[in-house]
């Protein structure tokens, strides 16, 4: 053992600002406002040879603001989603491996998150409607800490792996005005878990992962089981054949910020979980063929893996009622549901200084009730079909070009279209168009003195515009009708500095 310590890390610093961003000129943003700050460190410090002590630290600070008038203070707008977070956070992680057959790991993360919002805006130009429009303010704060530790021991062809793991987290959310809807929970979660690896074979040619874990949620009455079994088996030549078996589960939940709050009109919306709210539950079946060796002289990956997944007991969202500007929906089990699909993947390096990957997954979501508001039993804005290709070419020794198509499939996207004079909106479900999206890039690396170097990198995002076009417009414009791309075409420039 070499009682020599030795440590290291890095430093790293990030800011990025993006100004809002009118695609259809009707004076409401479709990007919005951002700006945000990194800054953190990883360190690391090696008392022996076989120990390490890890710590990561982060802080963030991120503004972002949605809608109009921006020069303006968010209640003074007819229609702003801002919000603004602080986040702290940390993983500390201690690995000792005091023999060949034996090692641990004893671990803790944090992360203390601060968030103050706005959804909503004015609804007239009155005094009262001014006063109105303050009551959209919120504030959430959410602690949250995971600590555990994991034992491996090798005992001949196997590897026995058990741990334990344990979730503190405090949710106090004050997103309306009104004190009913305030929130105030702890959830804690212990799960404890036993996993065997077998291999088979004089070189392993068979392999076997048999495990389970259990948890124990505080919002869950009883103790919650998940097994899984997965298998390899290699056939040589660079073939192998897998299969698995996987169970998992998902606890009820309150927040969901995608969800929670939507400012349409200064409507609030609010989700509450249903009383007896059980957990989503998921068995997942997965097979595939694998294929990594040269051809020739061309290093290839090939892979196919048809999946099958049943969901029992899904979340889905039920509106209460409404009073004032206050809408009420619950979260409640609805039916099962089913994801099944075949995805492949190829990619290939002809050149030393050339290499191509691709994809291409197609699957089928349905739920096994008809969707009451939609008349219709697939997932909503999930496309069956999509993929990706992508090159990449070092020109230089510097300089390296690369290039990437992302193709997204149609699907079904509901609609919800305020009509003047009508308290409820009407309901449309509506097939998209598909999309393709075409980026280029060059980086430069340069060097600027001894021990510090430097990238430049420009290029262009979506050049094909494949953007939504039927954006909604104006102050009652569903904010949930988009779909497609995440931004149309962009083109940007950027500077990293190494040392």
């Amino acid at each position: 053992v070499n009682s020599t310590n030795t440590s290291g890390g890095f430093i790293f610093l990030s800011a990025r600002e993006r100004t809002p961003f009118d695609y259809n000129k009707d004076g409401y943003s479709e990007l919005g406002e951002l700006k945000n700050e990194s800054m953190g460190f990883n360190w690391y410090l090696h008392l022996s040879e076989d120990s390490e002590f890890f710590f990561h630290f982060h802080r963030i600070h991120e503004q972002r603001r949605g809608g109009n008038k921006f020069d303006l203070p968010v209640y003074e707008a007819e229609i702003a989603e801002a919000l603004q977070h602080w986040r702290w956070g940390g993983t500390m992680r201690w690995n000792h491996h005091p023999s060949t057959l034996f090692d641990y790991r004893l671990y803790y993360s944090f992360a203390f998150e601060k968030r103050k919002s706005y959804y909503g805006g004015l609804s007239g130009y009155t005094a009262a409607d001014t006063l109105r429009a303050l009551d959209f303010y919120g504030r959430t704060d959410n602690p949250l800490q995971v600590g555990g530790a994991q034992i491996n021991y090798r005992v001949g062809n196997q590897l026995l792996t058990s741990g334990v793991q344990y979730s503190w987290n405090r949710l106090k959310d004050r997103a309306t005005a009104n004190p009913i809807y305030h929130i105030d929970n702890l959830y804690t979660n212990v799960g404890i878990f036993l996993q065997d690896n077998i291999e088979l074979g004089t070189k392993g040619q068979t392999e076997f992962v048999i495990g389970a874990r259990v948890d124990k949620h505080s919002e869950l009455n009883s103790w919650i089981l998940s097994p899984r079994i997965n298998g390899k088996l290699k056939l040589g030549r660079g073939w192998i054949l897998r299969g698995a078996f996987t169970t998992g589960f998902k606890p009820p939940q309150i927040y969901d910020e995608d969800l929670h709050l939507c400012g349409v009109e200064g409507d609030q919306k609010v989700t509450r979980n249903a009383y007896n709210l059980k957990p989503e539950k998921s068995h997942s079946f997965s097979g595939g063929i694998e294929f990594q060796n040269v051809v020739g002289s061309i290093p290839v990956m090939f892979d196919m893996t048809g999946f099958y997944t049943v969901l029992k007991g899904s979340f889905t969202l039920q509106f209460v009622g409404k009073t004032g500007n206050t809408e009420r929906w619950e979260r409640v089990n609805g039916g099962g549901a089913n994801v099944k699909g075949v995805e492949f993947d190829i990619g290939l390096r002809p050149l030393p200084t050339l290499e191509f990957r691709g994809g291409l997954t197609y699957k089928k979501s349905r739920y096994d009730r008809i969707l009451e508001d939609w008349n219709t039993k697939n997932f909503l804005r999930t496309p069956d079909l999509y993929g990706y290709l992508w090159m990449s070419l070092d020109l230089t020794s510097g300089i390296t070009f690369f290039a990437a198509g992302n193709y997204t499939g149609k699907a079904l996207i509901p609609h919800e279209i305020a009509v003047e004079g009508q308290e409820n909106p009407d309901l449309v479900l509506k097939e998209s168009n598909d999309f393709f999206e075409i980026d280029l890039s060059l980086s430069f690396r340069v060097f600027i003195v001894p021990g510090v170097a430097g990238k430049i990198n420009v290029g262009a995002k979506n050049i094909t515009d494949a953007y939504q076009k039927d954006l909604d417009r104006g102050p009652n414009r569903d904010p949930a009708y988009v779909y497609g791309s995440s931004r149309p075409r962009t083109f940007y420039t950027g500077f990293e500095v190494m040392f």
